[in-house]
């Protein structure tokens, strides 16, 4: 009989310890007609912080699109929670509320992604210069916008303002 053969009980609360994630649960060895084996021990799984889900897309070396419901972001910076893949990146896209990307924002213009983090910037690059949502105009700042990620052997987990 093996350990964990004999059910689990988890605890009813995670530790988050240096950014990992410890969830503890209880098991026993078990054989195949029910009898237990060396009584209850605690086990630890492990897991990094805020991956509990994540976007992917079906195929994932080819470019995918998640596009966010129009929103106005307060803050000027928008960061990714992801894990990129070997050869992956992900890129950003702004869009009006109807859905044409604004100048300057567009997917062509988005500084692309290629290093996994839970902390990743969105950033855009014009003219040289490397900008956040603060390059948007007051007006852009006041309305929705939309929000696209092309993402491409990546998998994205969060997004949040900052």
């Amino acid at each position: 009989p093996l350990w964990g053969t004999g059910g689990q009980r988890m605890a009813s609360q995670m530790v988050l310890h240096n950014d990992t994630l410890h969830l503890y649960y209880g098991s026993q060895a078990q054989d195949a007609n029910g009898k237990s084996y060396g009584g209850l021990k605690i086990g630890l799984a492990t897991l990094p912080r805020d991956r509990f889900v994540a976007m992917v897309p079906a195929r994932l070396r080819e470019e995918a699109l998640i596009e966010l419901v129009p929103l106005v972001y307060p803050n000027d910076q928008l960061r990714l929670n992801i894990q990129i893949l070997p050869g992956g990146s992900v890129r950003a896209e702004v869009a009006d509320f109807v859905g044409q990307p604004i100048e300057g924002f567009d997917k062509d213009s988005s500084v692309p992604i290629t290093e996994s983090g839970r902390d990743q910037p969105i950033q855009w690059q014009k003219d040289g210069a490397t900008m956040t949502l603060d390059g948007l105009t007051k007006e852009q700042r006041r309305q929705p916008v939309r929000l696209r990620l092309w993402i491409c052997h990546a998998h994205v987990h969060a997004i949040r303002s900052s």
